[in-house]
Protein backbone atom coordinates (compact mmCIF):
# COMPACT_ATOMS: atom_id res chain seq x y z
CA UNK A 1 0.00 0.00 0.00
CA UNK A 2 1.36 3.74 -0.79
CA UNK A 3 1.06 6.30 1.04
CA UNK A 4 1.73 9.60 0.48
CA UNK A 5 2.81 12.96 2.12
CA UNK A 6 -0.59 14.87 3.66
CA UNK A 7 -0.59 17.90 1.94
CA UNK A 8 -1.82 19.58 5.54
CA UNK A 9 1.02 18.37 6.78
CA UNK A 10 3.29 19.74 4.59
CA UNK A 11 1.93 22.94 4.99
CA UNK A 12 2.00 22.39 8.64
CA UNK A 13 5.61 21.96 8.25
CA UNK A 14 6.24 24.60 6.10
CA UNK A 15 4.56 26.92 9.10
CA UNK A 16 6.24 25.37 11.85
CA UNK A 17 9.97 25.42 10.50
CA UNK A 18 12.49 27.05 12.55
CA UNK A 19 13.01 30.56 11.39
CA UNK A 20 17.25 29.61 11.22
CA UNK A 21 15.34 26.87 8.47
CA UNK A 22 13.60 29.25 6.42
CA UNK A 23 15.02 32.47 7.19
CA UNK A 24 14.39 35.59 8.94
CA UNK A 25 11.25 37.83 8.14
CA UNK A 26 12.73 40.60 9.17
CA UNK A 27 13.34 41.24 5.33
CA UNK A 28 10.08 43.59 4.44
CA UNK A 29 11.76 44.23 0.76
CA UNK A 30 11.62 40.89 -0.21
CA UNK A 31 8.11 39.43 -1.95
CA UNK A 32 6.28 36.54 0.12
CA UNK A 33 6.86 33.63 -1.31
CA UNK A 34 3.93 32.07 -2.93
CA UNK A 35 3.19 28.59 -1.36
CA UNK A 36 3.43 25.95 -4.09
CA UNK A 37 1.11 22.57 -3.54
CA UNK A 38 1.29 20.60 -6.17
CA UNK A 39 -1.44 17.93 -7.10
CA UNK A 40 -0.74 14.32 -6.08
CA UNK A 41 -1.71 11.64 -7.84
CA UNK A 42 -4.11 8.95 -5.96
CA UNK A 43 -5.70 5.85 -7.04
CA UNK A 44 -8.07 4.96 -4.56
CA UNK A 45 -10.24 1.98 -4.21
CA UNK A 46 -13.89 2.51 -3.24
CA UNK A 47 -15.76 -0.35 -1.13
CA UNK A 48 -19.66 0.25 -1.43
CA UNK A 49 -21.12 -0.78 1.33
CA UNK A 50 -24.92 -0.49 2.62
CA UNK A 51 -26.40 2.38 0.80
CA UNK A 52 -29.47 4.16 0.69
CA UNK A 53 -32.08 2.73 -2.24
CA UNK A 54 -29.94 2.44 -5.24
CA UNK A 55 -26.18 2.13 -4.21
CA UNK A 56 -25.05 3.05 -8.24
CA UNK A 57 -26.49 5.97 -8.20
CA UNK A 58 -24.57 7.53 -5.33
CA UNK A 59 -20.80 6.21 -7.07
CA UNK A 60 -19.86 9.05 -9.16
CA UNK A 61 -20.96 11.81 -7.15
CA UNK A 62 -19.00 10.12 -4.49
CA UNK A 63 -16.12 10.12 -6.60
CA UNK A 64 -16.58 13.50 -7.97
CA UNK A 65 -16.86 14.80 -4.35
CA UNK A 66 -13.65 12.74 -3.50
CA UNK A 67 -11.53 13.74 -6.31
CA UNK A 68 -12.25 17.51 -4.95
CA UNK A 69 -13.96 20.29 -6.53
CA UNK A 70 -12.82 21.32 -10.13
CA UNK A 71 -10.32 17.74 -10.01
CA UNK A 72 -10.70 16.01 -13.01
CA UNK A 73 -10.80 11.83 -12.37
CA UNK A 74 -12.03 8.54 -13.85
CA UNK A 75 -14.44 5.73 -11.75
CA UNK A 76 -13.52 2.62 -12.99
CA UNK A 77 -16.31 -0.53 -12.78
CA UNK A 78 -14.64 -3.75 -13.09
CA UNK A 79 -17.14 -6.72 -14.15
CA UNK A 80 -17.04 -9.62 -16.47
CA UNK A 81 -13.87 -9.23 -18.18
CA UNK A 82 -14.45 -5.54 -18.95
CA UNK A 83 -13.30 -2.66 -17.03
CA UNK A 84 -15.47 0.48 -17.87
CA UNK A 85 -13.78 3.94 -17.45
CA UNK A 86 -15.99 7.35 -16.79
CA UNK A 87 -14.01 10.15 -16.76
CA UNK A 88 -15.34 13.39 -15.62
CA UNK A 89 -13.48 17.22 -16.22
CA UNK A 90 -11.63 15.80 -19.18
CA UNK A 91 -11.48 15.65 -22.63
CA UNK A 92 -11.78 11.68 -23.02
CA UNK A 93 -9.83 9.25 -24.67
CA UNK A 94 -9.76 6.33 -27.24
CA UNK A 95 -7.48 3.66 -28.54
CA UNK A 96 -6.67 0.37 -27.01
CA UNK A 97 -5.41 -0.11 -23.34
CA UNK A 98 -2.52 1.76 -23.06
CA UNK A 99 -3.34 4.87 -25.23
CA UNK A 100 -6.99 5.19 -23.47
CA UNK A 101 -4.91 4.73 -19.99
CA UNK A 102 -2.15 7.31 -20.89
CA UNK A 103 -4.50 9.45 -22.50
CA UNK A 104 -6.83 10.01 -19.50
CA UNK A 105 -3.58 10.18 -17.22
CA UNK A 106 -2.08 13.19 -18.92
CA UNK A 107 -5.81 14.88 -17.97
CA UNK A 108 -6.82 12.95 -14.86
CA UNK A 109 -4.67 12.34 -11.42
CA UNK A 110 -7.54 11.01 -9.29
CA UNK A 111 -8.83 7.09 -10.40
CA UNK A 112 -11.72 5.55 -8.35
CA UNK A 113 -11.48 1.56 -8.62
CA UNK A 114 -14.95 -0.56 -7.86
CA UNK A 115 -13.51 -4.21 -7.80
CA UNK A 116 -16.41 -6.90 -9.69
CA UNK A 117 -18.68 -7.71 -6.99
CA UNK A 118 -17.37 -10.59 -6.49
CA UNK A 119 -13.80 -9.68 -5.08
CA UNK A 120 -13.47 -10.84 -1.78
CA UNK A 121 -12.65 -7.75 0.62
CA UNK A 122 -9.50 -9.54 1.72
CA UNK A 123 -8.05 -8.77 -1.71
CA UNK A 124 -8.82 -5.54 -1.82
CA UNK A 125 -5.36 -4.40 0.50
CA UNK A 126 -3.30 -6.28 -2.24
CA UNK A 127 -4.64 -4.36 -5.39
CA UNK A 128 -2.06 -1.71 -4.86
CA UNK A 129 -4.58 1.19 -4.45
CA UNK A 130 -2.97 4.60 -2.33
CA UNK A 131 -6.05 4.27 -0.36
CA UNK A 132 -9.08 2.08 0.37
CA UNK A 133 -12.78 4.10 1.12
CA UNK A 134 -15.71 2.14 2.20
CA UNK A 135 -19.05 3.70 1.25
CA UNK A 136 -21.55 3.50 4.17
CA UNK A 137 -25.13 4.67 5.32
CA UNK A 138 -25.43 5.47 8.67
CA UNK A 139 -28.12 2.70 9.64
CA UNK A 140 -27.82 0.31 12.29
CA UNK A 141 -27.11 -2.37 9.46
CA UNK A 142 -24.85 -0.65 7.56
CA UNK A 143 -22.58 0.33 10.58
CA UNK A 144 -22.38 -2.83 11.24
CA UNK A 145 -21.69 -4.17 7.68
CA UNK A 146 -18.91 -1.62 6.93
CA UNK A 147 -17.03 -3.28 10.08
CA UNK A 148 -17.04 -6.66 9.33
CA UNK A 149 -15.82 -5.06 5.20
CA UNK A 150 -13.03 -3.07 7.55
CA UNK A 151 -11.89 -6.15 9.60
CA UNK A 152 -11.84 -8.15 6.33
CA UNK A 153 -10.24 -5.53 4.51
CA UNK A 154 -7.04 -5.94 7.65
CA UNK A 155 -7.29 -9.29 7.70
CA UNK A 156 -6.28 -9.25 3.80
CA UNK A 157 -3.60 -6.87 5.02
CA UNK A 158 -1.50 -9.15 6.97
CA UNK A 159 1.49 -8.14 9.02
CA UNK A 160 1.57 -4.68 7.44
CA UNK A 161 -2.32 -3.87 7.61
CA UNK A 162 -1.49 -0.94 9.77
CA UNK A 163 -0.28 0.96 6.42
CA UNK A 164 -3.62 0.46 5.42
CA UNK A 165 -4.77 3.88 4.51
CA UNK A 166 -8.55 3.22 5.19
CA UNK A 167 -11.55 5.80 5.33
CA UNK A 168 -15.35 5.84 5.45
CA UNK A 169 -17.52 8.28 3.20
CA UNK A 170 -21.45 8.40 4.48
CA UNK A 171 -23.78 9.58 2.34
CA UNK A 172 -28.08 9.74 3.00
CA UNK A 173 -27.07 11.75 6.16
CA UNK A 174 -26.79 14.85 7.63
CA UNK A 175 -23.28 15.74 8.59
CA UNK A 176 -24.14 15.00 12.11
CA UNK A 177 -24.90 11.75 11.94
CA UNK A 178 -22.18 11.24 9.80
CA UNK A 179 -19.62 11.96 11.98
CA UNK A 180 -20.96 10.59 14.67
CA UNK A 181 -21.51 6.97 12.85
CA UNK A 182 -17.91 7.58 11.53
CA UNK A 183 -16.60 7.88 15.06
CA UNK A 184 -18.00 5.36 16.27
CA UNK A 185 -16.50 2.72 13.68
CA UNK A 186 -13.25 4.26 14.20
CA UNK A 187 -13.19 4.00 17.61
CA UNK A 188 -14.25 0.08 17.51
CA UNK A 189 -11.67 -0.24 14.62
CA UNK A 190 -8.86 1.27 16.49
CA UNK A 191 -9.86 -1.00 19.17
CA UNK A 192 -10.14 -3.87 18.22
CA UNK A 193 -8.42 -3.85 14.99
CA UNK A 194 -5.44 -1.67 15.97
CA UNK A 195 -5.92 0.15 12.97
CA UNK A 196 -6.89 4.30 12.30
CA UNK A 197 -10.26 4.59 10.29
CA UNK A 198 -10.93 8.15 8.30
CA UNK A 199 -14.06 10.35 7.32
CA UNK A 200 -13.53 11.51 3.77
CA UNK A 201 -16.54 13.69 3.72
CA UNK A 202 -19.96 13.14 3.73
CA UNK A 203 -23.42 13.81 1.15
CA UNK A 204 -26.80 13.93 2.64
CA UNK A 205 -28.30 13.77 -0.81
CA UNK A 206 -27.45 12.69 -4.64
CA UNK A 207 -25.48 15.82 -6.30
CA UNK A 208 -25.38 16.33 -10.04
CA UNK A 209 -21.27 16.14 -11.28
CA UNK A 210 -21.41 19.31 -12.78
CA UNK A 211 -18.70 18.37 -15.56
CA UNK A 212 -18.34 16.58 -18.87
CA UNK A 213 -18.22 12.74 -18.47
CA UNK A 214 -16.97 10.57 -20.76
CA UNK A 215 -16.69 6.46 -21.69
CA UNK A 216 -14.64 4.09 -22.63
CA UNK A 217 -14.18 0.57 -21.88
CA UNK A 218 -10.92 -1.46 -21.90
CA UNK A 219 -10.30 -4.81 -21.53
CA UNK A 220 -9.11 -6.30 -17.33
CA UNK A 221 -6.84 -8.57 -18.75
CA UNK A 222 -4.35 -9.50 -16.16
CA UNK A 223 -7.35 -8.28 -13.51
CA UNK A 224 -7.53 -5.39 -11.10
CA UNK A 225 -4.62 -5.24 -9.83
CA UNK A 226 -2.83 -5.20 -13.01
CA UNK A 227 -4.88 -2.48 -14.11
CA UNK A 228 -3.47 -0.68 -11.02
CA UNK A 229 -0.34 -1.35 -11.71
CA UNK A 230 -0.76 0.11 -15.49
CA UNK A 231 -2.54 3.10 -14.42
CA UNK A 232 -0.06 3.77 -11.98
CA UNK A 233 2.61 3.44 -14.86
CA UNK A 234 0.72 5.70 -16.81
CA UNK A 235 0.24 8.54 -14.15
CA UNK A 236 4.40 8.27 -13.51
CA UNK A 237 4.84 8.96 -17.18
CA UNK A 238 2.15 11.91 -16.89
CA UNK A 239 4.09 13.39 -14.62
CA UNK A 240 7.34 13.18 -15.92
CA UNK A 241 6.19 14.41 -19.52
CA UNK A 242 4.29 17.43 -17.31
CA UNK A 243 5.44 21.17 -17.30
CA UNK A 244 7.93 21.82 -14.36
CA UNK A 245 6.41 24.55 -13.08
CA UNK A 246 3.03 23.44 -11.00
CA UNK A 247 0.20 25.90 -10.20
CA UNK A 248 0.21 28.31 -7.10
CA UNK A 249 -2.50 27.08 -5.12
CA UNK A 250 -3.38 29.42 -2.07
CA UNK A 251 -3.60 27.11 0.87
CA UNK A 252 -6.96 27.18 3.14
CA UNK A 253 -6.46 27.38 6.97
CA UNK A 254 -5.59 24.34 8.45
CA UNK A 255 -8.83 22.80 10.08
CA UNK A 256 -8.46 21.99 13.66
CA UNK A 257 -9.44 18.13 14.35
CA UNK A 258 -10.64 16.74 17.26
CA UNK A 259 -9.77 12.74 18.55
CA UNK A 260 -10.42 10.51 18.45
CA UNK A 261 -11.02 10.39 14.41
CA UNK A 262 -9.15 11.96 11.92
CA UNK A 263 -10.95 13.81 8.90
CA UNK A 264 -8.84 13.72 5.70
CA UNK A 265 -7.34 16.89 3.89
CA UNK A 266 -9.48 19.34 1.78
CA UNK A 267 -8.36 18.64 -1.84
CA UNK A 268 -6.13 21.11 -3.60
CA UNK A 269 -8.43 22.59 -6.08
CA UNK A 270 -6.75 22.48 -9.97
CA UNK A 271 -8.36 24.51 -12.53
CA UNK A 272 -11.27 22.48 -13.93
CA UNK A 273 -11.11 21.24 -17.97
CA UNK A 274 -14.41 22.48 -19.21
CA UNK A 275 -15.70 20.89 -21.96
CA UNK A 276 -19.05 21.78 -23.49
CA UNK A 277 -21.69 19.14 -23.58
CA UNK A 278 -23.07 18.47 -26.82
CA UNK A 279 -27.30 16.68 -26.73
CA UNK A 280 -27.08 13.57 -27.55
CA UNK A 281 -29.69 12.66 -30.81
CA UNK A 282 -32.93 11.42 -29.73
CA UNK A 283 -33.19 7.89 -30.47
CA UNK A 284 -37.86 8.07 -30.30
CA UNK A 285 -39.73 10.53 -31.99
CA UNK A 286 -39.76 13.55 -29.73
CA UNK A 287 -43.02 14.45 -28.03
CA UNK A 288 -44.42 18.20 -27.84
CA UNK A 289 -47.20 19.05 -25.55
CA UNK A 290 -48.88 22.24 -24.53
CA UNK A 291 -48.04 23.40 -21.45
CA UNK A 292 -51.48 23.15 -19.86
CA UNK A 293 -50.34 19.77 -19.45
CA UNK A 294 -46.84 20.21 -18.00
CA UNK A 295 -48.66 18.09 -14.37
CA UNK A 296 -48.74 15.05 -16.42
CA UNK A 297 -44.86 13.87 -17.42
CA UNK A 298 -46.69 10.85 -18.15
CA UNK A 299 -47.66 12.79 -21.50
CA UNK A 300 -44.22 13.38 -22.54
CA UNK A 301 -43.53 9.84 -23.01
CA UNK A 302 -44.67 7.28 -25.62
CA UNK A 303 -46.73 4.23 -24.73
CA UNK A 304 -47.88 5.57 -20.92
CA UNK A 305 -51.36 6.15 -19.91
CA UNK A 306 -51.34 8.06 -16.09
CA UNK A 307 -52.45 6.48 -13.38
CA UNK A 308 -55.37 8.05 -11.18
CA UNK A 309 -53.60 6.89 -7.74
CA UNK A 310 -50.28 8.45 -6.42
CA UNK A 311 -48.18 7.43 -3.38
CA UNK A 312 -49.93 8.85 -0.47
CA UNK A 313 -46.48 10.26 0.78
CA UNK A 314 -45.22 11.90 -2.12
CA UNK A 315 -48.41 13.32 -4.08
CA UNK A 316 -46.05 15.11 -6.54
CA UNK A 317 -44.50 12.12 -8.01
CA UNK A 318 -46.61 10.49 -11.06
CA UNK A 319 -47.41 7.02 -11.55
CA UNK A 320 -48.68 5.45 -15.06
CA UNK A 321 -48.29 1.62 -16.68
CA UNK A 322 -47.05 1.07 -20.48
CA UNK A 323 -48.61 -1.65 -22.56
CA UNK A 324 -46.98 -4.67 -20.90
CA UNK A 325 -48.76 -3.59 -18.11
CA UNK A 326 -45.46 -2.14 -15.78
CA UNK A 327 -45.58 0.53 -13.94
CA UNK A 328 -44.13 3.45 -14.48
CA UNK A 329 -42.82 6.52 -11.70
CA UNK A 330 -41.90 9.61 -13.37
CA UNK A 331 -40.44 12.73 -11.70
CA UNK A 332 -38.29 15.76 -11.85
CA UNK A 333 -34.45 15.55 -11.47
CA UNK A 334 -34.95 18.08 -7.96
CA UNK A 335 -37.38 14.86 -6.57
CA UNK A 336 -34.99 12.30 -7.08
CA UNK A 337 -35.24 11.03 -3.58
CA UNK A 338 -38.96 11.19 -3.53
CA UNK A 339 -38.99 8.96 -6.87
CA UNK A 340 -36.83 6.26 -5.23
CA UNK A 341 -39.28 6.08 -2.26
CA UNK A 342 -41.85 6.12 -4.84
CA UNK A 343 -40.21 3.09 -6.92
CA UNK A 344 -39.98 1.55 -3.32
CA UNK A 345 -43.38 2.11 -2.41
CA UNK A 346 -44.75 0.72 -5.53
CA UNK A 347 -42.81 -2.41 -5.16
CA UNK A 348 -44.13 -3.61 -2.07
CA UNK A 349 -47.81 -2.20 -2.49
CA UNK A 350 -47.57 -3.75 -6.07
CA UNK A 351 -50.51 -5.69 -5.04
CA UNK A 352 -52.60 -2.45 -3.90
CA UNK A 353 -51.65 -0.29 -6.97
CA UNK A 354 -52.74 -3.24 -8.81
CA UNK A 355 -56.36 -3.54 -7.11
CA UNK A 356 -56.88 0.43 -7.37
CA UNK A 357 -56.50 0.21 -11.27
CA UNK A 358 -57.97 -3.20 -12.23
CA UNK A 359 -58.78 -1.53 -15.79
CA UNK A 360 -54.96 -1.01 -16.26
CA UNK A 361 -54.02 -4.71 -15.78
CA UNK A 362 -50.78 -4.05 -14.18
CA UNK A 363 -48.20 -6.77 -13.61
CA UNK A 364 -47.89 -7.03 -10.17
CA UNK A 365 -44.26 -9.02 -10.25
CA UNK A 366 -42.66 -6.46 -12.67
CA UNK A 367 -40.46 -4.01 -10.89
CA UNK A 368 -41.47 -0.07 -11.38
CA UNK A 369 -39.40 1.46 -14.39
CA UNK A 370 -38.57 5.14 -13.11
CA UNK A 371 -38.21 8.06 -15.23
CA UNK A 372 -36.42 11.17 -13.96
CA UNK A 373 -36.65 14.85 -16.38
CA UNK A 374 -34.33 17.22 -16.07
CA UNK A 375 -33.71 20.57 -17.71
CA UNK A 376 -29.85 20.25 -17.78
CA UNK A 377 -27.84 17.71 -19.58
CA UNK A 378 -24.75 17.98 -16.95
CA UNK A 379 -27.00 16.96 -14.19
CA UNK A 380 -28.82 13.94 -16.14
CA UNK A 381 -25.31 12.97 -16.91
CA UNK A 382 -25.17 11.64 -13.14
CA UNK A 383 -27.67 9.27 -13.60
CA UNK A 384 -26.41 7.60 -16.78
CA UNK A 385 -24.94 4.44 -15.43
CA UNK A 386 -28.92 3.36 -13.63
CA UNK A 387 -31.45 1.73 -15.16
CA UNK A 388 -33.47 5.01 -14.84
CA UNK A 389 -34.81 6.37 -18.16
CA UNK A 390 -33.95 10.05 -18.98
CA UNK A 391 -35.83 12.57 -20.24
CA UNK A 392 -34.47 16.38 -21.23
CA UNK A 393 -37.52 18.35 -20.84
CA UNK A 394 -37.49 22.46 -21.84
CA UNK A 395 -39.78 24.70 -22.33
CA UNK A 396 -39.94 26.11 -26.42
CA UNK A 397 -41.83 28.49 -27.92
CA UNK A 398 -44.07 27.10 -30.83
CA UNK A 399 -45.83 30.37 -32.43
CA UNK A 400 -47.67 32.55 -29.84
CA UNK A 401 -47.35 29.57 -27.83
CA UNK A 402 -45.21 27.90 -25.11
CA UNK A 403 -45.13 24.38 -25.14
CA UNK A 404 -42.82 21.53 -23.62
CA UNK A 405 -40.21 19.40 -25.17
CA UNK A 406 -39.09 16.19 -24.23
CA UNK A 407 -36.55 14.28 -25.38
CA UNK A 408 -35.08 10.95 -24.33
CA UNK A 409 -31.87 10.54 -23.65
CA UNK A 410 -30.66 6.70 -24.57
Amino acid sequence: MTSHLDTYAALTALFTTSDETVGSTDDVSDPTPAIVVPPRPRIECIVPGHLPVRAGVWFLPCASRLAGAGNAGVLIHCEDGQAQLTAFGTNGASGDRTACLDALASQAQRWFLFPANDTDPAEYASLGADRITILTGTDQAAVVAAYQTIKSIVAGGGPEHGQIDLGVFVVGSEEAAAVEAAERLAETTRRQLGCDLQLRGSMPQLEAVDAALHREHVHLEGGAARLVSDIRRAMTVATVDAPRTPPVIEPDPIPAVAPPLAVAEAESAIPQIEVPVSTPAPERHDVIEPIEDEGHLATYVEGLRALPIRCPHHESIELAVDAEGAVQVLGLMEELPQLLAVEAWATSHADLVSRACRESSIRVEQSPVVHVFGESIGALNALQETSMRLHLLVTVEVGPHHARHATPLG
